[in-house]
């Protein structure tokens, strides 16, 4: 199977055993949470799905870990549109806490709305890196955070060098097009 995409595979579509839909998830959490600046100790598949973050969420905005927490499932729907909610009930749980404890003067359903489509940008935004961190969880089992932050660098890193390859090649084709 392909894996490391641009797009999801389309093969991969609705094709994805339980055991990858849970490291997709897992990897999203993973990949927002870094994303907005949280370290990660490390994170599991194994027993109980779960990801360890170093330290506390280290902003003002706490409406970040509604987006975060909504991030899983999101991610999932780009490998199955159908994906059960069902697995991510403790997601749902910290998102309705977030709420109570931080956004009760706003409406609520507004507020999970607006979450989960931030959630949704990320989740089809950030595709690449997720299936990064899901490959390896999908080996694996659990990553720790160093090599969390090992396999997003290296990836990035490999991104640069292959943009840099393809603008090259634009700038060599457009110098011969105009004889130089």
């Amino acid at each position: 199977m392909q894996f490391i995409n641009d797009e999801p595979v389309a093969g991969f579509r609705g094709e994805a055993s339980n055991d990858l839909l849970t490291c997709v998830h897992e990897s999203a959490h993973v990949v927002a949470a870094t994303s907005f600046g949280v370290r990660i100790s490390r994170v599991t598949v194994e027993d109980q799905p779960r990801l360890f973050c170093g330290d506390e969420f280290p902003i003002n905005d706490m409406s970040i870990v509604a987006v975060t927490a909504f991030a899983g499932i999101e991610a999932e729907r780009v490998v199955d549109p159908g994906a059960s909610e069902k697995g991510a009930s403790i997601d749902f749980a910290l998102a309705r806490e977030v709420y109570a404890q931080y956004f009760h003067d706003q409406d609520e359903a507004a507020f999970m709305a607006r979450s989960r489509q931030q959630a949704r940008a990320l989740a089809r935004r950030l595709w690449i890196p997720i299936q990064w961190i899901a490959a390896r969880l999908y080996l694996d089992g659990e990553v720790a955070g160093d090599t969390v932050r090992q396999i997003l660098a290296d990836g990035v890193e490999r991104k640069a060098r292959e943009r840099d390859a393809r603008l090259n090649r634009a700038w060599q084709n457009a110098l011969a097009q105009c004889g130089h």
